[in-house]
């Protein structure tokens, strides 16, 4: 399996500072526009998939169309959101994702967002199953040219758009092995906060879960079991830091 390196933020779709104005990819048809963005996702630990692979014996979820609207419950909403902002002429936001969950297992989502059924979605989905892509999801914007596609046009106009996000990031070297990943609780100062996280930052550990207590600022770490064990190194030597 492989995925994308980032260092420790959650996206980007593109090299800027503001992803939305710098895509992956842009595929042009017949007037159309299909613009790719790239995010980098972690899934909750709760979420756990319901359904077993019976030839491999590794479980996962079978894609399917999501509805779902939460931020909690779609890691893509907030980039969904930035990105609609952005694009405020834009007639279509088709995503899919692929992440690993806390138990090792595969959850996969996509949405057509008002394309034909099967016609996009599930084409972007299949290409990030085709690249063993996980713990990444991709959003094609698309500006309407006047002219309509059929089903067959925006299946090869999606997994195009799919495919050259994926090569940019091939040919950038942002996509690298999947490892294992581990998490870790950890309790900082509030007023240690800020360089912990610059430390974090230079370990490429991600914060899943950050919650803010009266004494204290409760975390949840999220890295390979590499960067784990050297940040631990980092934390013996600096235990003053922490509760």
């Amino acid at each position: 399996m492989q995925t994308i390196d980032f260092g420790v933020d959650s996206s980007l779709g593109g090299f800027g500072d503001d992803f939305t104005k710098t895509p992956l990819s842009l595929y042009e048809v017949k007037g159309s526009r299909f613009l790719g963005f790239g995010i980098k996702i972690i899934a909750p630990n709760n979420e756990v998939s319901k359904n077993a692979d019976e030839n491999s014996g590794q479980s996962k979820q079978k894609a399917k169309e999501s509805k779902e609207s939460s931020p909690l419950q779609n890691p893509l909403q907030p980039y969904l959101n930035g990105l609609k902002k952005a694009h405020p002429k834009a007639v279509h936001f088709v995503y899919a994702y692929r992440v690993i969950n806390s138990l090792e297992q595969v959850i996969e989502r996509s949405s057509d967002d008002g394309e034909p059924k099967g016609s996009s979605g599930q084409p972007c989905l299949n290409v990030l199953r085709g690249w063993e892509m996980v713990d990444f999801g991709i959003i094609i914007v698309r500006y309407f040219g006047g002219v309509k596609l059929g089903v067959g046009g925006l299946v090869r106009a999606y997994t195009k758009a799919t495919l050259e996000a994926i090569h940019t990031l091939k040919s950038s070297q942002k996509i690298v092995q999947y490892e294992r990943r581990e998490m870790q609780n950890l309790s900082v100062k509030y007023s240690e906060l800020n360089a912990l996280k610059h430390i974090l930052k230079a370990h490429n550990l991600a914060i899943q879960k950050e919650e803010f207590l009266s004494e204290c600022v409760e975390l949840v770490l999220c890295g390979s079991e590499v960067q784990m064990s050297a940040f631990n190194a980092w934390v013996v030597k600096n235990k003053h830091l922490f509760l």
